[in-house]
C-alpha cells in the first residue's frame, strides 16, 4: 500500500476524530526527529490530587501496526513536580496491538485518565507542574502520530479500575462469545468497576456498550438503576467510592448483532455511568476496555454435527475460523466440538482460542454410532482380517468371508484416510494435525492404526509367532500429522493463528 496515499486518505479522516480540547498536542514530523511539547500548571494549595487526562493517535494503526512494520513511531508522556517524575510512558506504536494502552477502530487510545495523588506537593503551598510530550516518526515522515494531554482537577465521578472475572479457560479470559442474533449467552460474564465519586454525588445508571473494530455492536446494559438485580450489583459502597459488579455478555436484551459472517475479530467494552450532585446536575464517568477477543457460533457452516452438546454450545470459533470453514469445509467431516462458550475447557487441553476443530473419522465403519464406536469398529476390523493369515503367519488361502470383507475395509479405511489428512495438512492455515495411534489390546499392539495409516501394516505376536498383516497401500507420511491415544476416536485441526488472522 503506497504510505502517500494513505496518509492523504487519514488526514482528511482526522479531523471528524472526537477529542476531548487538550492543552498540549505534539505531532511527529520528519523522519526520525523527536519533537516535544510541553505546558505548566500550577495546583493551588491543599489540593490532594490532579487528573492527568491524554489520548494518542496514530495513523500508523491499522495497517502498518498489525503488520508490525518498520514505521514503529514513538511516543512519549511525561509528568513532573518538585519531587521528580509523577507519571512517565513512552511506547512504540507496534506495541500497542496487546500492551496497554491499546488501539481502539479509530486509531486512538481513547481518552486515558489517570488520577495523581499530590498532596505533598500542595501541604504548604502551592505547587508547579511539568507536563512534556514527544513524537517521533519513525522511518519516514508520512502517517503521523498525535500525543495529546492534559492536566485538570479531579473529576465529580471517575471510574479508577475495570477488572474481568475469571473463568475456567487457558486463553486468560480473554475471549467473549457473541450470540447469535436473538439468543444470549448462557454463561454471564462480569467486570468489577471502582468509582471515585464526590460526597454530593449519588450514582444513578449504567451503560454498557460492546465494541468492534468498526465501532458500537450494541448496548448489553442499558441505562438501568443501581442497583439492578444481577446486571449492576454493588459490591461495597461509601461516600466517596462504590465497586459495582456489572455484566457484560448477552441476557437482556437478547442479542442483536449479525454474526454471519462475524463483523469483528477484536471486542472493547465502555461503560458509561451517570450520576447526580446535590445541585440535581448531571455527573458522567467513562472507561474503555479493550483486548478483548470474539467467539462466534460456526453452526450455519458445518457440514454436520455428531457427539454430545454442552449446555452453552460447543461451535464457537474465532472470526478467522469462520473465514477458513466457509473455504474450506468441503475438506471436512462431521464436528464434535471447535470451543466451548468464551472459549472455557469443556474437558478440553486445547480448544480455547475457538481455532481447534473436532472431527469424525475420515472413514465410517458401518453401524458406527460415535467416533469412539468407529474406532472400536477399526479394531475389530485388524483383528478380524488377521484371519487373512494362518497360525504361522503366512497368507490363508481361503480366509473366511468375514476376514475378507475386514480386510476390504482396511484397505478402504486407509484409502479414505491419507488423502483426507494431506488435503488438510497441504493448507498453510493449518499448523498441526491430530488422529488415532492405536492403544494396545484385543491383542494388538500400542501404535497399531498409526502403523495401518502410516505403513498398511500391523505387526502383532501370537503364541510366540510373529505375524504382518499387509494391507497392500504402501508407505506414506505427513508431518503434520501427529498420533496419540487422546485421538483415537477422532481427528483434531489446530488452524494456524497467524495465517488465519487470529
Amino acid at each position: 500500500m503506497n504510505k502517500t496515499v494513505l496518509a492523504a486518505a487519514l488526514a482528511s479522516l482526522l479531523g471528524t476524530i472526537p477529542v476531548h480540547a487538550y492543552d498540549l498536542t505534539v505531532s511527529a514530523g520528519a523522519q526520525n526527529q523527536v519533537l516535544s511539547g510541553s505546558k505548566s500548571y500550577t495546583i493551588p494549595q491543599g489540593a490532594t490530587s490532579v487528573v492527568l487526562l491524554y489520548n494518542v493517535y496514530s495513523a500508523e494503526y491499522p495497517y502498518y501496526v498489525t503488520a508490525q512494520s518498520i514505521f514503529n513511531d514513538v511516543w512519549s508522556l511525561t509528568l513532573t513536580g518538585s519531587s521528580g517524575v509523577l507519571y512517565d510512558i513512552t511506547r512504540q506504536v507496534n506495541s500497542q496491538l496487546t500492551q496497554e494502552p491499546t488501539w481502539l477502530a479509530n486509531s486512538t487510545t481513547g481518552d486515558i485518565r489517570k488520577t495523581i495523588n499530590v498532596s505533598a506537593l500542595t501541604s504548604n503551598g502551592p505547587a508547579n507542574l511539568q507536563l512534556i510530550a514527544t513524537s517521533m516518526n519513525v522511518g519516514d515522515s508520512a502517517l503521523t502520530t498525535i500525543v495529546n494531554a492534559s492536566v485538570e482537577s479531579p473529576s465529580q465521578l471517575t471510574i479508577t479500575a475495570a477488572d474481568p472475572d475469571s473463568i475456567n479457560a487457558k486463553n486468560g479470559g480473554t475471549y467473549y462469545s457473541i450470540p447469535a442474533a436473538g439468543d444470549s449467552n448462557t454463561l454471564q460474564r462480569y467486570f468489577t468497576l471502582k468509582l471515585s465519586k464526590a460526597d454530593s454525588v449519588t450514582l444513578q445508571q449504567v451503560t454498557v456498550t460492546l465494541q468492534g473494530s468498526s465501532g458500537n455492536l450494541m448496548d448489553v446494559v442499558q441505562q438501568l438503576p443501581i442497583p439492578s438485580g444481577n446486571d449492576v450489583q454493588v459490591l461495597n459502597q461509601t461516600d466517596k467510592n462504590v465497586t459495582l459488579k456489572v455484566r457484560v455478555t448477552v441476557l437482556n436484551p437478547a442479542s442483536s448483532v449479525k454474526g454471519s459472517p462475524p463483523p469483528t475479530r477484536d471486542l472493547a467494552y465502555r461503560f458509561h455511568v451517570v450520576g447526580q450532585d446535590n445541585q440535581g446536575q448531571s455527573v458522567t464517568a467513562e472507561k474503555t476496555v479493550t483486548g478483548r477477543r470474539s467467539l462466534w457460533r460456526m453452526v450455519d457452516l458445518l457440514p454436520g454435527r455428531y457427539g454430545y452438546r454442552d449446555p452453552g454450545h460447543d461451535d464457537w470459533g474465532a472470526k478467522g475460523t469462520y473465514a477458513w470453514l466457509q473455504q474450506n469445509v468441503s475438506l471436512i467431516k462431521e464436528v464434535d466440538d471447535i470451543s466451548g462458550e468464551h472459549g472455557r475447557n469443556i474437558n478440553h487441553d486445547t480448544h480455547q482460542y475457538g481455532t481447534d476443530i473436532d472431527m469424525y473419522h475420515f472413514y465410517q465403519f458401518a453401524g458406527a454410532t460415535s467416533g469412539t464406536d468407529n474406532y472400536n469398529l477399526l479394531r475389530n476390523a485388524v483383528v478380524s482380517a488377521f484371519g487373512m493369515l494362518q497360525a504361522d503367519g503366512t497368507l490363508n488361502p481361503k480366509p473366511s468371508a468375514a476376514a475378507q470383507d475386514a480386510f476390504n475395509s482396511l484397505v478402504a479405511f486407509v484409502n479414505e484416510t491419507r488423502p483426507g489428512l494431506d488435503n488438510l495438512a497441504a493448507l498453510n492455515t493449518v499448523s498441526q494435525l491430530y488422529y488415532a495411534i492405536g492403544s494396545a489390546g484385543s491383542g494388538l499392539p500400542n501404535g497399531w492404526a498409526r502403523s495401518l495409516i502410516t505403513t498398511g501394516k500391523v505387526t502383532r505376536t501370537v503364541n510366540n509367532v510373529v505375524q504382518t498383516l499387509d494391507i497392500g497401500t504402501g508407505d506414506w507420511s505427513n508431518a503434520k500429522i501427529n498420533y496419540n491415544s487422546e485421538h483415537n476416536n477422532h481427528v483434531h485441526i489446530t488452524l494456524n493463528r497467524p495465517a488465519i488472522g487470529e
